[in-house]
């Protein structure tokens, strides 16, 4: 486990929030991110959207630690608009598995894509 995180679990979302005030830096915050997130076997995640003019570019988040090809493939594909998860955390917020958000989606919706895609 990483020394900057010092559990898994709730404690050490409360831990990374009180830390992620003190970053200075993006690639300081997504250290800190992937601290937490590896110990719970997440190997790739997106933080925020950009909004505005910026969000047109190749990669409008304010960062990933995804890998450059599904970077490419998300772009190319349009898919942000269409992908569940940011929409979910954007409609409601209400933690559940990625397998039973894909369970409560329309069999026509976009999200489904983005989904098959990955």
């Amino acid at each position: 486990m990483n020394a900057a995180m010092n559990e898994t679990g709730p404690g050490a979302v409360i831990e990374f929030a009180l830390k992620s005030q003190s970053m200075k830096s993006i690639p300081e915050l997504s250290s800190l991110l992937q601290s937490v997130l590896l110990p719970l076997d997440i190997t790739a995640a997106p933080c925020g959207f950009i909004s505005g003019p910026r969000a047109a570019l190749l990669n409008p988040f304010h960062f990933t630690t995804w890998p450059e090809a599904w970077v490419k493939i998300y772009a190319e594909n349009d898919f942000l608009l269409a992908d569940l998860l940011p929409r979910w955390a954007r409609a409601s917020g209400r933690a559940l598995t990625w397998s039973a958000l894909f369970e409560i989606l329309p069999p026509r919706d976009a999200g489904r894509r983005v989904i098959q895609a990955a």
